[in-house]
């Protein structure tokens, strides 16, 4: 099967508009005793993520940055001229080389979640988000002024306080709202 194919046939299908938001993830199917470690990104339309390009890891785990750059490269292999939103990832997919691969590509914004734990850096101090953002109450969100760096790239950061109590902490390109307002 040509897979680039069924990818560009799926886009075609679904009448994609121009302005794609890329949802980012990873995934673990058990067969058997053979485990699948699969690394997709989809098209997400109309609240569904459609997968269009993905890749068997041979390890278990998480992919490494370099994996991820030369992902995004085969995406924009397989749709050259794709106008693209914003990149979409959860905490699995963090890392100082994979920011600033983002960041150095002028093309691609994105939405990251970080952990509650990861440090940021903001008026000579470096403290975890959870401490940044305890003052949040259940339904508060809150984006920082001024110089953000986390894992030492200037990037914009926002966080909300989930109704179950987590808090959700999402970087994005400097001078842009994480949470898109």
């Amino acid at each position: 099967m040509d897979y680039a194919q069924i990818a560009k046939m799926v886009v075609s299908w679904m009448g994609i508009p121009d302005g794609w938001v890329l949802s980012l993830d990873r995934t673990t199917w058990e067969f058997g005793s053979h485990c699948y470690n699969i690394l997709t990104l989809g098209i997400v339309h109309e609240g569904v993520a459609f997968p269009v390009l993905w890749w068997l890891l041979d390890k278990k785990g998480n992919s490494n940055s370099d994996e991820r750059m030369r992902f995004i490269e085969a995406f924009y292999q397989l749709f050259p001229k794709a106008q693209i939103k914003c990149l979409c990832a959860d905490r699995e997919f963090i890392g100082q080389a994979w920011i600033r691969y983002l960041l150095l590509e002028p093309t691609l914004s994105f939405r990251i979640r970080i952990r509650a734990t990861d440090k940021i850096e903001r008026s000579g101090k470096s403290l975890a988000a959870k401490v940044v953002f305890a003052h949040l109450m259940p339904g508060e969100s809150q984006q920082l002024k001024g110089v953000c760096r986390v894992w030492g790239y200037q990037v914009s950061v926002e966080a909300k306080r989930l109704d179950d109590g987590q808090l959700l902490v999402v970087i994005a390109p400097p001078a842009t709202s994480a949470f898109g307002h």
